[in-house]
């Protein structure tokens, strides 16, 4: 199922090469009514608090593979290395 949604997606994006993703698809097909209310339920339910929480993770670890001090300064730098 993944698989046939990805291959879905690919192909819709070969199509309708523009930013906005489902947005964008929803409008093309269905009218500018579909894709507001999409944008509008996206928007409602918070689906960004996960990928909020995504990339702190993301930047917590990717903090221990590249050390940046607090002013974005590496940390092999204000030591001296």
């Amino acid at each position: 199922m993944a698989l046939a949604g990805a291959l879905t997606f690919a192909e819709l994006g070969a199509i309708l090469p523009r930013a906005g993703g489902v947005y964008v698809y929803l409008n093309e097909s269905y009218g500018g009514l579909a894709g507001f209310l999409y944008g509008v339920g996206v928007f409602s339910r918070g689906e960004h608090g996960g990928r909020a929480a995504l990339s702190i993770a993301f930047a917590t670890y990717f903090s221990m593979l590249v050390p940046i001090g607090p002013a974005g300064i590496p940390l092999a730098a204000v030591a001296g290395w």
